[in-house]
């Protein structure tokens, strides 16, 4: 990446009460994917990761965030705009190019698995690749897919402190937060399938806005 990651994360300012913040980014960008990637039928799950993950731990504390959908992917425009600070590739809709930042100021690596269409639209390939707050150098060369059709996992690991205590425990609480924030998107009956998930329950959050808010 071009510049001072460190630098960046050190600049870069998340409230305490704001501990949802990145996740909110991950889902942004996977729904701005979807836009990217064009028709059909598209979905984002969000996968709530505990500390050990234990039976009846439904409200232990979040270790990390797992974020899937099925839009375009890094292709190599999004993975150049991803790899250039204040990159300026997402400012026609309203981006800053400082939600990746964030991650890394409240996780401690975020892990990225893509599978995006190439420039001849016929064939896939996959980008792997960690995010993490060093400014060594990280190459990251496509190579081909498995996969039949597009799809991105971002994966938010090592909750940091004091965001791991101020983040919602109960499953229906994030569901809440994350339907509030993104109220306009789910106006739009043509969306994706959009689920909230851990090891106990799972959440249509669709549903959960027709109950909730609509």
């Amino acid at each position: 990446m071009k510049g001072s990651i460190v630098g960046r994360v050190r600049n870069t300012t998340l409230p305490r009460a704001k501990a949802l913040l990145p996740l909110f980014e991950a889902v942004m960008n996977a729904f701005q994917a979807i836009e990217e990637g064009g028709g059909g039928t598209h979905s984002i799950r969000i996968r709530v990761e505990r500390q050990g993950d234990l039976a009846n731990e439904k409200t232990g504390d979040i270790e990390a965030f797992t974020v899937t959908d099925t839009g375009c992917g890094f292709t190599d425009a999004n993975y150049s705009s991803f790899d250039t600070i204040d990159s300026s590739y997402k400012a026609h809709r309203g981006g800053k190019g400082l939600g990746r930042f964030v991650w890394l100021k409240a996780f401690q690596r975020v892990e990225i698995d893509s599978h995006f269409r190439q420039l001849d639209g016929s064939t896939l390939a996959r980008r792997t690749f960690a995010f993490l707050n060093s400014d060594d150098e990280q190459p990251c060369t496509p190579i081909p897919s498995d996969q039949q059709a597009p799809i991105t996992v971002v994966r938010l690991i090592g909750f940091r402190e004091p965001y791991r205590s101020e983040c919602p425990k109960n499953l229906a609480t994030i569901a809440q937060r994350v339907v509030g924030h993104f109220l306009p998107l789910f106006l739009d009956p043509k969306g994706p399938e959009f689920s909230l998930s851990d090891s106990f329950e799972e959440i249509n959050l669709r549903d959960f806005y027709r109950t909730n808010f609509e």
